[in-house]
Formats: C-alpha cells, sequence, structure tokens
C-alpha cells in the first residue's frame, strides 16, 4: 500500500515556502494510517548482475549443444533443451531492452550536489519515459523547470516508509547519512551521478586553456557579421567568459 500526496493540495508553496512544505508533507504521512507503512525506512537498489547470470547460463547451455538445435535433436544422449535456451534469451533480451530504455538516474549539477544540507525544489529537465533526469539548477522562476524536491532527512524516510507517490514532481530525494537517495514520482528507487557543466564542456582544453582561467576573461569584438559572430563562437567554445559585442546593426 502506498501513500499518494499531490503537492497542489498543500498550503505552503514549494517554491517560495520549501522547509514549510517539507514539514507539511511530513506532517501529512505523519498522518496516513499505521497499516500503509512498512518496517523498512529506505529502500536498496536492486542487484545489477542479472544479465550475467542469465550470460552464464547461456553459455552452459551453448556449450552442451544450444545454437545447434538440429545437433541436439539428434543426439540421444544430450540434454540440451531448446526450450530452455529459448526461454534464457528471451528474458536477456528483456532485460537488456528494459535497461536501454530506462537507466532511473538523476544527473546532480555539481554545486547542488556538494550542498548536502539543500531543502527546496529542483529544476531542470525530466525524461520519465527514459528515467533519466537532469537537476540543472534550484532557481523555481529560472531558465529551467521545476522537476523534483529535495526533502530533509526525516521526511524522506517517512515518505520512503510510506512508499509515498508525491504527484506534481517528477522525483524526490535527500542527503541522508553522507550519501543522496532519490525516489521517482511512481516509488521507483533511482540512482544518481555528479556532472560539472564547466569542466565537461570544456574538457577538451585542459592542458591548453585551464577553463577556470579563461572563464575570467573578456573579449571585445566589433562588428559581429559573418566573421565577427563566428569569432565569438569560437571563442566561447574556447572557455572565454565574458564578452562585449558592438555592431551598428
Amino acid at each position: 500500500m502506498s501513500i499518494i500526496i499531490n503537492r497542489y493540495d498543500l498550503i505552503p508553496t514549494a517554491e517560495d515556502l520549501p522547509r514549510e512544505f517539507d514539514e507539511a508533507v511530513a506532517n501529512a504521512l505523519k498522518s496516513a494510517p499505521a497499516d500503509s507503512l512498512d518496517g523498512d525506512a529506505l529502500g536498496t537498489l536492486p542487484e545489477t548482475d542479472s544479465d550475467v547470470v542469465g550470460a552464464d547460463f547461456m553459455r552452459d547451455l551453448l556449450e552442451s549443444g544450444g545454437g545447434l538445435g538440429e545437433r541436439a535433436e539428434d543426439d540421444a544422449d544430450s540434454d540440451f533443451d531448446l526450450n530452455d535456451f529459448d526461454v534464457a534469451l528471451g528474458e536477456m533480451i528483456e532485460r537488456l531492452n528494459s535497461r536501454a530504455a530506462k537507466e532511473n538516474l538523476v544527473m546532480v549539477r555539481s554545486d547542488i550536489f556538494e550542498d548536502a544540507g539543500y531543502i527546496g525544489v529542483v529544476c531542470g529537465v525530466s525524461r520519465p519515459e527514459t528515467g533519466k533526469y537532469y537537476i540543472l539548477g534550484s532557481d523555481a522562476h529560472g531558465r529551467f523547470p521545476v522537476v523534483g524536491f529535495i526533502f530533509s532527512p526525516d521526511t524522506y524516510r517517512l515518505a520512503a516508509r510510506a512508499n509515498a507517490k508525491l504527484e506534481g514532481f517528477d522525483f524526490y530525494g535527500a542527503h541522508i547519512d553522507g550519501d543522496w537517495q532519490f525516489t521517482a514520482a511512481d516509488g521507483a528507487l533511482l540512482q544518481y551521478a555528479k556532472f560539472d557543466t564547466t569542466s565537461r564542456l570544456f574538457s577538451r582544453n585542459y592542458g591548453l586553456l585551464e577553463s577556470g582561467y579563461m572563464l575570467q576573461k573578456r573579449a571585445v569584438l566589433v562588428g559581429c557579421g559573418s566573421v565577427g559572430s563566428h569569432v565569438a563562437l569560437e571563442l566561447a567554445r574556447s572557455g572565454v567568459g565574458k564578452f562585449v559585442l558592438t555592431d551598428t546593426d
């Protein structure tokens, strides 16, 4: 049994009063029926070696004649079962397709990742159909839409115990005991990874032009036509962080 909470049913807004919103969610979870809570405070991600098991099983079948159906049928002493092979192959393909289709991964920008005490909305891009979510900022009124919420550890534990489904967000998370935990809106546990937009964008410049140094430099361009615009673009790709662009048009 799970608890469904709609963020828009709560009076404190997540964007403007994040800590009050966190408390309101906690109170809603505490008032839930006792039989809706399970004993585990936090879930664990499923094991990821199922494909290895499937591969070992298929290797054994192949060594005993798998893939050579006519030979197996002609050999009366063979214990190879073609049906077992078909089932194993089908299960492996299904697992691989499922993993390719849904990665269940949250990509967290480095500055947010390192802010262990943060509570509030996170903004970015969500791709629920592929299970990938990108946290690109925390400004609810910025360029990216709100996609999730970072709770306090206590509220997240309550949500995990209740298998809560939080409508209005694509996922929610918390920093607990030195590690991040994330859960999708449907209750599925998510893995996470940190990324640094600056270092990745200019990673090819390492050893030539360090990104931290170039970001502080300013380029002044007079004329933004076919030549000036191209120069500005190449300078930006090289890591220059500031521009003064002038043009008569």
